[in-house]
């Protein structure tokens, strides 16, 4: 070889790893030409009584087509039909791959087969009969409630099927306790009118809320619904990315556990969510050597008092929902990629976004729960949290969502 070719050469090596990126941890990104990969979460806030949809939906449209560079998308929230179709077709040439598992159920009830049975009827009829739920001034939604905290526990999942539990748990609170259980038992030939949810309807229809998108190829996609999902069909989307120009790939998985609802007790079926997830987790990777990615709004965050003591400024205003859930994915051997940058916030802000009430939280995470021998986080972050959407109704900008998001960048 020539000198000058040596030295040009020589000098593209220095170029390289100079640009190579750098992990968390210190160590040199080795992946190939300096390969990174991006995900994020966001919770895009559109159920059927959400505020200012239409306008919002343009300005995340534009947000993830121009402007931001994500690689990898997990989306929450997308119950509705047409408009997740009209999102998903404006992002589908940034993002051509996806796992979306509409699961719209068109006849979930069997003929003549009640949602509870006589033993689940007789679980439930028993405790509304004793102390302390058959005191005559609580409400239905009320009795509803004991009935889950102090008869059904940890253990409702073993109790109750998911159907049993749906309809007793969900039906409206426009009629008596009495007629709620003759619906469940079947014994009703037509439901209440406001009755939004009888023995034979799941919310929205059983359609899933939660979707994958990605700029490169999706393969073994699967969905692993939660042995217990009471209010909406709820699991874990799973696929592997494969990776451009390598032989590698990389298992993301999607999820939104249930939030905190009035009816029933919300953190033990949060809790039940947290630790199968972990179980999903555990058996779709097995003993593989991929990174594995596990991200969404878990709506549960970390017990302010117990993370981070040695440095409080991380923990300012940042309030706990389902702690235990969350520790569920810690003892799981989970990283929290917020935390490993220094970066924890809430995500949840009602101070820093009209469209929250409540907390402030941090119930968005991207989780790794597996680390391959070559890959290391770069970086995490909050994103999606300016005030971008102009409503002519009202002075001031909004988010494009009541939540923020979170990105963080791999070297897999």
């Amino acid at each position: 070889m020539c000198l000058v070719g040596f030295f040009q050469l020589a000098l593209l090596i220095v170029g390289a790893l100079a640009t190579a990126p750098t992990c968390l941890s210190g160590a040199t990104c080795s992946s190939e030409n300096n390969f990174t990969l991006k995900v994020a979460t966001l919770n895009l806030m559109m159920d059927e009584f959400s505020p200012l949809r239409e306008e919002r939906i343009p300005a995340q449209i534009d947000y993830l087509n121009n402007g931001s560079d994500f690689d990898i998308l997990c989306l929450q929230e997308l119950w509705n039909s047409s408009i997740r179709s009209r999102i998903l077709g404006s992002l589908s040439s940034k993002y051509p791959n996806k796992v979306v598992f509409p699961f719209v159920q068109s006849d979930p009830c069997p003929a003549g087969i009640p949602a509870c049975n006589e033993a689940e009827l007789r679980i439930i009829g028993s405790c509304l009969a004793g102390p302390p739920c058959n005191n005559p001034s609580l409400s239905s939604l009320e009795k509803i409630s004991c009935v889950t905290r102090n008869c059904l526990g940890s253990n409702i999942s073993d109790r109750l099927s998911p159907r049993c539990n749906e309809c007793f748990s969900f039906s409206s609170s426009g009629f008596s306790i009495n007629t709620r259980l003759r619906n469940c038992a079947g014994l009703l030939d037509t439901p209440p009118e406001s009755d939004s949810f009888t023995s034979c309807q799941t919310i929205y229809n059983g359609s899933l809320d939660t979707v994958i998108l990605s700029k490169y190829p999706l393969v073994n996609q699967r969905f692993d619904r939660y042995r217990l999902s009471p209010v909406w069909i709820q699991g874990s989307l799973h696929a592997q990315v494969q990776l451009p120009n390598s032989t590698k790939s990389v298992d993301i998985f999607c999820t939104h556990p249930v939030t905190d609802f009035p009816l029933v007790d919300f953190e033990q079926t949060n809790l039940d969510q947290a630790r199968n997830l972990v179980e999903i987790v555990q058996s779709q990777t097995g003993s593989s050597e991929n990174l594995a990615v596990v991200l969404g709004d878990f709506n549960a965050g970390p017990e302010i008092n117990q993370r981070d003591t040695a440095n409080p400024a991380l923990d300012k205003d940042v309030k706990s929902l389902f702690p235990r859930s969350y520790d569920e994915f810690l003892n799981a051997g989970w990283l929290d990629t917020l935390s490993a940058a220094g970066t924890r916030s809430c995500t949840w802000c009602p101070d820093q976004n009209p469209l929250a009430n409540g907390g402030p939280f941090w119930l968005d995470h991207i989780f790794i729960a597996k680390n391959s021998s070559s890959s290391c986080l770069i970086s995490s972050n909050i994103v999606a949290n300016q005030s971008i959407v102009q409503v002519p109704s009202q002075p001031n900008p909004v988010p494009l969502s009541d939540h923020f998001g979170v990105q963080a960048t791999f070297c897999p």
